[in-house]
């Protein structure tokens, strides 16, 4: 079981009882937090693990927002899990910038959305501007790039971004008359 977990930057630490005594080594031991690997850097007991996260291009750690559990996975014996009481890591999703925040409301620029959170697969992320679904080029932890749908009306429209159940609508485009 795991009976601490938490994080900093990009450091994971975690302690792990073994109940039924298997006294299996650390070095036997695979941990993968948001589907990335985890490299054990310290800790010969199971009571006191750190572990290095896999990192975004600005260094930080790559985290999908929502509730995470770090996978940790022990031969022979299987996935180990959360002890009652500990909480998984809560992961926000935030949004802080556009890369363009003003065009016609014909739609169809290519688009940059910077923040935190993302999930790494396309598919696990929705992109709404002016009520209508964007289509979603690629996406990384930090950046997803998005083409703005078209819109039938000019002005402010919120820009809605989720993963899972988690929402933002931090961020707005300004969409004018793309008729010429």
């Amino acid at each position: 079981e795991i009976t601490a977990l938490s994080s900093s930057g990009t450091t994971l630490s975690l302690a792990l009882s073994d109940p039924t005594a298997l006294n299996f080594p650390v070095s036997t031991i695979t941990i993968s937090v948001s589907g990335q690997p985890c490299t054990i850097n310290t800790g010969s007991t199971l009571a006191a693990l750190t572990c290095s996260m896999a990192t975004n291009t600005d260094s930080t750690a790559i985290l999908v927002a929502g509730q995470v559990t770090p996978l940790i996975s022990v031969p022979t014996y299987g996935i180990v899990g959360l002890a009652a009481g500990v909480n998984a890591l809560s992961v926000p999703l935030t949004t802080s910038s556009l890369s363009v925040s003003t065009g016609g409301n014909n739609g169809g620029i290519l688009v940059s959305l910077f923040g935190t959170g993302f999930p790494l697969d396309t598919s696990k992320l929705a992109i709404t501007v002016c009520s209508n679904k964007a289509t979603i080029k690629a996406v990384t932890n930090i950046k997803a790039e998005f083409y703005l749908p078209s819109c039938g009306s000019t002005g402010s429209q919120n820009v809605g971004v989720q993963v899972g159940s988690l929402t933002n609508s931090a961020q707005s485009f300004s969409y004018v008359d793309g008729s010429t």
